[in-house]
């Protein structure tokens, strides 16, 4: 999905009256105009939102702690998913501005989600799972915009429907074994 077919969706339902001209001609007027200007803050805001919830890819990484702090922002993390030492076990940390924080000094294996690429007018949108449809992204985009517009009725609207959408997903992929069939 790009962001040209984001626009389009949230200009239908919003009665923005994009014409074909504005949408795929000079990407520069879209620059300008500001509804799509936050419109693209909402969908970078949403996929940040998607990744640290949603995310199946994660990197690993040696880190080295040094006076209890790293530096993780060249990793672009935005999720530690576990920090163990050479044997195995679990590190305990904590988050800090621009890194982690841990008890003791040394080289560690971090497991993490990094933060997704920033959506660009031009640019395609990488979902976090194959799971999250284009869908459920624009109900969180719209949620986000009625939010910073200020509209609570709409934004109630939509986060509803971005929420029941997530609800279902996460319900779908809950594995459930039916018991053996038993003879009487």
């Amino acid at each position: 999905m790009n962001f040209i077919k984001v626009l389009k969706i949230c200009g239908d339902i919003l009665g923005l009256n994009y014409t074909d001209e504005f949408l795929y001609g000079d990407k520069a007027e879209i620059e300008q105009d500001t509804t799509a200007k936050r419109l693209l803050d909402c969908c970078n805001s949403v996929l940040d939102v998607l990744y640290r919830e949603y995310a199946l890819e994660t990197r690993q990484t040696v880190i080295e702690v040094k006076d209890g702090f790293v530096n993780t922002q060249n990793l672009k993390l935005i999720k530690a998913v576990s920090l163990k030492d050479s044997c195995g076990n679990d590190v305990k940390y904590r988050y800090a501005s621009g890194g982690l924080f841990a008890d003791k000094d040394g080289k560690y294996n971090l497991k993490y989600v990094h933060s997704p690429d920033e959506v660009t007018v031009d640019g395609e949108i990488e979902f976090p799972s194959p799971r999250i449809t284009e869908r459920i992204f624009v109900y969180g985009v719209l949620a986000e915009y009625f939010s910073q517009i200020g509209d609570v009725t709409q934004a109630d609207v939509w986060t509803e429907k971005y929420s029941s959408a997530l609800k279902v997903l996460e319900l779908s992929s809950v594995c459930r074994v039916m018991p053996a069939r038993r003879w009487l």
